[in-house]
């Protein structure tokens, strides 16, 4: 494309919905989404005390991040970290695998067969 881009499957963690825990039915996050947005930092210890950081470089990442309430989307985004868009635009990209355009009835039979 001639642009920088990251590219990933989306990613499914426990953010809004939240864990229920004990019996007062409070919900927390279960860290593992924090996790993968702190993985590049070492955490700095002072005290006994651990403080994570979140690197601004690798924010890109949450961008790939959503709640499980969505987790049968299965969802793959691109996203270019240093281009503004502003209005809708078009970007050229250059296929180098051979596509199969099939019906949406057949793309979900179970199980699917690319040719």
């Amino acid at each position: 494309m001639g642009y920088e881009i990251q590219r990933d499957l989306v990613k499914y963690f426990v953010i809004d919905q939240g864990l229920i825990v004990d019996d007062n039915e409070q919900k927390v996050n279960d860290g593992s989404y924090m996790k993968c947005l702190i993985q590049d930092i070492i955490p700095s210890v002072e005290n006994g005390n651990k403080t994570y950081s979140f690197n601004a470089d690798y924010a890109f990442r949450t961008l790939f991040c959503k709640d499980i309430y969505f987790k049968n989307e299965q969802e793959y985004r691109i996203v270019l970290p240093n281009i503004k868009i502003d209005v809708g635009t078009c970007f050229p990209a250059k296929i180098q695998e051979k596509i199969d355009v099939i019906s949406l009835r057949d793309f979900f039979a179970k199980p699917y067969k690319v040719n």
